[in-house]
């Protein structure tokens, strides 16, 4: 399941995207995509990403991605996870 984690502390679920084009992903993140290292995604976290230049563009620190990776994410954050092993995030 694809969900955008925003910046502002929200979250929008994708549940209709298999994979989406890179257009959609640079459209969900403002800008050019840059993969976050797997090494700082949680499982069940397959895949995330982030604005490639975020901090440069002066976007706001996503507090959310931030905690939830561990690593300063400004902007609006991509990820694909699996839904039925979710950690206990309240989407609703």
């Amino acid at each position: 399941m694809w969900m955008t984690i925003h910046a502002d502390g929200g979250f929008t679920e994708h549940p209709d995207w298999d994979d989406p084009s890179l257009e959609t992903m640079q459209g969900v993140v403002g800008g050019l995509i840059e993969a976050i290292p797997r090494l700082y995604c949680p499982p069940p976290v397959k895949v995330a990403w982030a604005n490639e230049e975020g901090m440069l563009l002066g976007l706001p620190i996503n507090q959310i991605a931030t905690t939830l990776f561990g690593i300063t994410l400004f902007g609006d954050i991509l990820m694909d996870y699996d839904k039925e092993a979710v950690w206990g995030l309240d989407l609703e």
